[in-house]
């Protein structure tokens, strides 16, 4: 099975906002960690199926699915993602020690 993946707005800020701290404090391990982030899209992308569900989704008609990838540091970070059809939908990226997301923010463009 083929699929398409979008990266939400959301996961494009969590992204940049993730990548510009790592940043600021070297700009390699930026890199290396938006490296990581590309990687684990594209494990996403080959097999989505293969990942967990999220412990938040409650009773929801999605299956909201998680992945998560670390950073050569052990850091470790967390794409949610959904898949409707052919598409998978990258929603957010959450990194080390951020909260769980609420259901009502759990929403499909």
């Amino acid at each position: 099975m083929s699929f398409q993946i979008i990266i939400h707005r959301e996961a494009a800020v969590d992204f940049s906002a993730i990548y510009h701290y790592i940043e600021a404090q070297s700009p390699r391990a930026a890199i290396a960690w938006a490296d990581a982030f590309r990687d684990a899209r594209d494990r996403v992308l080959k097999n989505p199926y293969a990942c967990g569900l999220i412990p938040e989704r409650a009773r929801m008609l999605v299956d909201y699915r998680e992945y998560f990838f670390k950073t050569k540091r052990g850091r470790r970070y967390r794409v949610i993602f959904a898949i409707e059809a052919q598409t998978i939908t990258i929603l957010y990226i959450r990194g080390p020690g951020q909260d769980y997301i609420y259901s009502k923010e759990l929403r499909l463009p």
